[in-house]
């Protein structure tokens, strides 16, 4: 059996609706994870209804160590239709040790579009990742929030994107 077959048996029976072949699904993922399964399995957490299988599902994204996962994780950060799951996703991000570089600005763009929680998310998804930024970054997205900042009245959103600067101006910068 090729790959493709196997894997579209895989989401097939994720999304079966029946208990055994959903565990058997999400026990092949685990065997053999994928980049490819990032997304459905996204798709079934924020539907699933099941808090046993949400439970198992929060573990696996969580802890994903896929090579190039934080590249998955931004498609489904830019996903209108999951707007209302930033949050979870950049927790998602930030527990699987992701270090999205390249996406710094996004990652901030997006996160102001959601409330405290994505806010937060956004907070420890930057203070923990490693860089190097490049100069261009660093003033790209020094910028933005310095121009959302002074449009923001006082309040908490405020103080986060304040916050959200201050990690930012602590990263290192490539040389």
């Amino acid at each position: 059996m090729s790959k493709k077959n196997t894997t579209a048996e895989i989401l097939s029976e994720l999304f079966s609706g029946d208990d055994k072949k959903l565990n058997n699904a999400i026990a092949n993922i685990q065997e053999h994870p994928s980049l490819e399964y990032i997304q459905p399995l996204l798709a079934l957490y924020f539907e699933t209804s099941n808090e046993a299988v949400k439970e198992q599902l929060h573990e696996m994204l969580g802890a994903i160590k896929v090579k190039g996962f934080e590249v998955e994780l931004m498609n489904a950060l830019r996903k209108s239709e999951w707007a209302i799951h930033r949050g979870q996703i950049l927790a998602f991000m930030w527990n699987a040790g992701g270090n999205p570089v390249p996406y710094v600005k996004e990652i901030i763009e997006l996160s102001l579009t959601g409330g405290m929680e994505t806010l937060l998310e956004c907070y420890s998804v930057l203070e923990t990742m490693e860089g190097p930024l490049t100069e261009e970054q660093l003033i790209e997205s020094q910028t933005f929030l310095h121009e959302t900042h002074k449009k923001m009245e006082e309040g908490h959103p405020k103080q986060l994107v304040a916050m959200l600067s201050n990690v930012l101006a602590e990263k290192e910068i490539e040389d």
